[in-house]
């Protein structure tokens, strides 16, 4: 079960303009597998974990409306600059439609989807291949990953196309797939050139007005098609705070949402920026957003990703912590900052990507723990780490849940480290290097007995001079010493989680190690 998430963008930038936000644990989460229920040293074979699965599923069956889940994973490990042992408790977000078995097993609902493309001169420019590919315009891009997206619809899906500059141009109108020409509409996709300003309110308002429409026409007919209303908007500029302002982008996107209409963001080679994206993905009902930076992301897009961006499975969730637990939330990652007692509070989830192990991605939220001083001043022995009570509606069928979860933890060894699971150890190291980055990014005075810091919330952090020293009397290492110390720390975690995608972040902490080492040589 996924949030919506940017890409790792930060990897092309030079170091020095890098910047604090650039580094955000739901974006690195979004992006990695996180095995949840699978225990350390007892991990079943191939031909074990697919019995799992077939259990599960059969167990799912008889269980398809209240179709959320919540795994906890505990864990106890050793901060990588202060040797500090500090424990964690991982919350894994399941849900019966992760994975593209799942969805053909319960069904796709079927979806109106109106795709809004920027055809401005700009989108002449050049967009990276990836993947070994060679550069191409992000117009030439975009059309073909376009062509490909058909491939994806169901007969009883519906397609509209619009593109824009200073204008909105009707395309394709909303059309039944069962009832489109494909090869025309592949030809007319074809024949899309890239010229022009820019006018994002205007096409959205094209969008809006296509779906209305329909909408009218399905509440007038004596046997109405319930369907997913979806404006899939793709733009290579990038939105001002001015976009939240009445007759806006994103105000109009949700006075849409309010009419069950949602919407999809796509930055073409652009980021929105922190401000824009937490508020879709927070205040913006049926909201998501991406940033898609090469040719082989559009295409993942439209093809492997396009049945988990189409529909979303339920809104408003939130967590909360129960009274009188043994431990208490120190910090969260993965989502907001908790407010009081509320944990989380996700406005829209959808289906995640399930590898060929049948492990999830994006579905982990990540908590650190500290002791309840009150439980046990009271002496209370209990093993419970955290009551959660968690609510949400489903997306599908409009229908409100509330559960509560109690994580529990055996006893173990005070002095050794314990990961329940792989997913709950990498997301601990994944946060640790976010942690890590924003640090250094804001020029952050190190002190290894504090450890790496929990977070970092600007990157105007007073400087001062690495010979100070603490009120221990010990003297503050270096940005350049906690960087290489953690560098070698993350490569050592990546070979044991077996996850060489991990080693992708290594690029990163290799730009700033050597920044650092050429600054210290000046």
């Amino acid at each position: 079960m996924a949030i919506s998430f940017g890409t790792k963008h930060y990897v092309e930038k030079e170091t020095f303009a890098l910047k604090v936000t650039d580094f955000e644990h739901e974006g690195i989460f979004g992006r990695y597998y996180f095995d949840t229920s699978n225990e350390v040293g007892h991990e079943p074979s191939s031909s074990q974990r697919e019995e799992k699965t077939k259990e599960a599923s059969s167990e799912k069956s008889h269980n398809v409306d209240h179709h959320l889940s919540i795994r906890t994973n505990y864990a106890q490990c050793r901060d990588p600059l202060s040797n500090e042992m500090q424990q964690w408790l991982g919350i894994g977000l399941h849900s019966i439609y992760d994975g593209k078995a799942a969805i053909k097993k319960y069904g796709r609902p079927a979806v109106r989807l109106v795709v809004v493309l920027d055809v401005s001169g700009s989108m002449d420019l050049t967009l990276e291949g990836g993947e070994g590919v060679g550069t191409q315009s992000k117009i030439v891009v975009a059309k073909q990953s376009l062509l490909s997206m058909l491939k994806n619809l169901k007969d009883n899906d519906w397609l509209s196309i619009i593109t824009f500059d200073e204008h909105a141009h009707l395309i394709h109108p909303l059309t039944q797939w069962k009832h489109t020409n494909a090869e025309s509409l592949k030809q007319q996709i074809a024949s899309i050139k890239a010229e022009g300003g820019t006018d994002l309110s205007v096409a959205f308002r094209a969008a809006g007005a296509v779906l209305r429409e329909e909408l009218k026409k399905n509440q007038t007919t004596e046997t109405p098609t319930h369907a997913e209303n979806r404006i899939l908007f793709f733009t290579d500029m990038q939105p001002t705070r001015g976009e939240l302002s009445e007759g806006g982008l994103f105000a109009l996107a949700s006075g849409c949402s309010e009419e069950h209409i949602y919407t999809t963001f796509v930055g073409v080679g652009q980021d929105f920026g922190t401000d824009l994206t937490q508020h879709i993905t927070t205040n913006l009902r049926g909201g998501q957003y991406m940033t898609i930076q090469n040719a082989h992301e559009f295409e993942e897009l439209m093809t492997e990703n396009f049945d988990y961006s189409v529909f979303p499975i339920a809104f408003d969730l939130v967590c909360e912590i129960g009274d009188g637990c043994a431990f208490e939330i120190e910090h969260v990652y993965g989502t907001r900052e908790p407010s009081g007692s509320t944990l989380m509070s996700v406005k829209t989830l959808f289906p995640s990507h399930v590898n060929e192990d049948g492990i999830t991605k994006g579905c982990m939220i990540l908590l650190k723990l500290k002791p309840n001083k009150n439980a046990l001043s009271k002496g209370d022995k209990t093993t419970d780490v955290l009551k959660l009570k968690w609510s949400y509606e489903s997306a599908i069928s409009g229908k409100s849940y509330s559960e509560t979860t109690v994580a529990t933890f055996g006893e173990h060894d005070s002095e050794k480290e314990y990961f329940q699971t792989t997913g709950v150890h990498k997301a601990i190291v994944l946060t640790k290097y976010v942690n890590l980055c924003r640090a250094l990014v804001s020029k952050y005075t190190f002190d290894f007995s504090l450890g790496i810091p929990d977070s970092v919330k600007t990157d105007k952090q007073k400087i001062v001079n690495p010979n100070h020293k603490t009120n221990t009397g010990e003297k503050l290492q270096s940005p350049l010493e906690a960087a290489e110390t953690f560098s070698d720390h993350y490569k050592n975690m990546s070979d044991i989680l077996r996850d060489a995608s991990m080693k992708e972040e290594l690029v990163v902490l290799d730009k700033i190690i050597s920044h650092l080492k050429k600054k210290q040589k000046n």
